[in-house]
């Protein structure tokens, strides 16, 4: 079994590679087998290709099953394999649970809620707010699960605002550049 020190999630990037890779690896062995080229060449680009097709079939599959238990997360999408996070297919069981009967807080434990949004968390805090504000609900849900839900909006907002920003970034960043007066900053750049 592999220890991750970093991320759990397989490659996108490398599965993207392997993807183009074995496209271009096929088309390069048609290429070799209609040349007519020599028979160990052609075996060898026939075997080189299998092993990457290989390797993009074994990074396009679930990578739960081989973690240790103490490094599996929560959630099932950091260990989705690159198809499943596009189709959504993690989801699936989810779905399959919610057709037969209502979901509640708890099942959604299995797709990453933080732990402290599950019911046995929420409700005490909820109660140990209800009873200080003397049974204002709204006062008592904001106080006790305000900060779980604003945790995302500041990441959210930072990306959004880089995001809005980039084409001033880059338009002030070519009107320095053309500037003639910059050649000498410029240079020392």
């Amino acid at each position: 079994m592999t220890r991750h020190s970093r991320s759990v999630a397989p490659s996108t990037l490398l599965a993207l590679y392997l993807f183009l890779s074995a496209l271009l690896g096929a088309t390069h062995l048609r290429t070799l087998i209609l040349a007519s080229a020599p028979h160990p060449i052609v075996v060898t680009a026939t075997l080189f290709l299998a092993w990457q097709v290989l390797h993009l079939f074994l990074e396009l599959i679930e990578k739960r099953r081989w973690l240790d238990p103490a490094h599996i997360p929560h959630a099932h999408e950091p260990t989705a394999g690159l198809l499943s996070r596009l189709s959504f297919a993690f989801l699936l069981p989810l779905l399959m649970r919610g057709r037969k009967h209502t979901l509640g807080i708890d099942d959604l434990k299995a797709f990453g809620l933080p732990p402290q949004m599950a019911t046995a968390y929420a409700g005490t805090a909820l109660a140990r707010e209800l009873s200080a504000c003397d049974g204002a609900l709204l006062r008592a849900s904001r106080k006790a699960l305000l900060p779980a839900l604003i945790a995302p909006v500041l990441p959210k907002l930072v990306q959004l605002c880089a995001t809005f920003a980039q084409p001033f970034v880059v338009r002030w960043m070519l009107e320095f550049i053309a500037d003639p007066k910059q050649g000498a900053i410029l240079f020392a750049l």
